[in-house]
């Protein structure tokens, strides 16, 4: 940011099918099975800094910067957006997407908190439909609603990425200012976001959507309210794209813990938004580094998540505990860690929160 010759930053994906890896989780799982067989049964009874600290802090790091970015920052979501990927490209302020974009956030399956600050977007977006998502793991595809959901600022065809790249390297930004500069470029390449054939636009099940999750004091409630709309429901083939009992396998297919940790951090992260106070995103990516670093290294989910859905994929994980009825709180993800762990800094910002 304080280079003088730099006048905006582009990034993209060096994959042009996805702006994620998943590689991340799976090296830190590695690692704490490291730990494990070396006898460092859990970082924060013995603050070793090991790669999975590591890497959560760096990611951290980098995703703060990018929110207090003082110059133009476009992302090209091309592809599959997910994790930290999502982190990287949802905290720009310009953010383009394509017909091939597709945005989700479905780590609940793999026992962690949707994080990389995710629920401050969450929080921006119209109704539930950010609380839906954590919870859910919803794909959301089409354009029109990524539009509408705030994820994408512009929507731009895959065929005319490449000139949208080459027009911003050429612009002259020593004659107008880079934020005008980016934005008259932007929109000589931006279009009305199309709808995908067969697609059904998430404003038209909003209504169901909030019905069944806003205001729910619980995961547990929001599960029978979604047991209930689908059996009071006496014609559901009026809204064809509205199937609540999908949506429930879809939340249950999460690990009891990571959804009741999501929920309490989602609801306080939408109150403070709501207030007209948000919560700054130093404040979030600190409770979203202590909910995670507990949940990484002293809840078996994690590893037993990512084994199920990325490693041996049997998509079968044994969560533990197996209910959402047996969760008993999740407040002390919350506290302070360690001191080793605790100093932890985000830009110029030190989080001693």
């Amino acid at each position: 940011a304080d280079n003088p010759n730099c006048k905006a930053v582009v990034v993209e994906s060096s994959n042009p099918r996805a702006f994620c890896s998943g590689g991340d989780v799976k090296a830190i799982s590695s690692a704490i099975q490291t730990d494990s067989q070396s006898g460092n049964e859990s970082v924060l009874r013995d603050p070793t800094i090991t790669l999975g600290a590591e890497a959560l802090a760096a990611e951290y790091n980098l995703i703060c910067e990018i929110a207090n970015f003082r110059k133009p920052f476009v992302s090209l979501m091309l592809g599959v957006t997910m994790g930290f990927g999502l982190g990287i490209a949802g905290h720009g302020k310009y953010r383009v997407v394509t017909e091939s974009s597709l945005v989700a956030m479905p780590e609940t399956v793999i026992g962690l908190l949707p994080d990389v600050a995710f629920s401050q977007l969450a929080a921006r977006a119209p109704g539930s439909l950010g609380m839906y998502m954590a919870l859910t793991g919803a794909r959301i595809r089409d354009p029109v609603d990524l539009m509408y959901m705030g994820l994408g600022t512009h929507f731009v065809t895959s065929s005319k990425i490449e000139t949208l790249k080459d027009d911003i390297l050429k612009a002259d930004f020593s004659s107008a200012d880079p934020y005008e500069m980016i934005r008259l470029v932007l929109a000589d390449h931006a279009e009305d976001a199309p709808h995908i054939v067969g697609s059904h636009p998430l404003i038209g099940l909003q209504q169901h959507i909030d019905h069944c999750f806003a205001n729910k004091k619980s995961v547990a409630a929001i599960v029978d309210a979604l047991k209930m709309d689908a059996a009071s429901d006496p014609h559901p083939e009026r809204h064809p794209a509205w199937e609540p009992m999908k949506v429930l396998d879809s939340l249950m297919s999460g690990s009891p813990t990571a959804l009741c940790a999501t929920h309490a951090h989602y609801t306080a992260v939408a109150a403070a938004h709501r207030s007209h106070n948000p919560m700054p995103i130093e404040k979030i990516l600190r409770d979203e580094h202590r909910i995670c670093v507990r949940m990484i290294y002293d809840t078996p989910d994690f590893c037993e998540g990512v084994r199920a859905a990325l490693v041996d994929k049997d998509r079968q994980p044994k969560w533990s505990p197996e209910y959402i009825s047996d969760v008993q709180n999740t407040e002390n993800l919350f506290e302070k860690l360690a001191d080793s762990l605790e100093i932890f800094y985000v830009g110029d910002t030190h989080l001693n929160m």
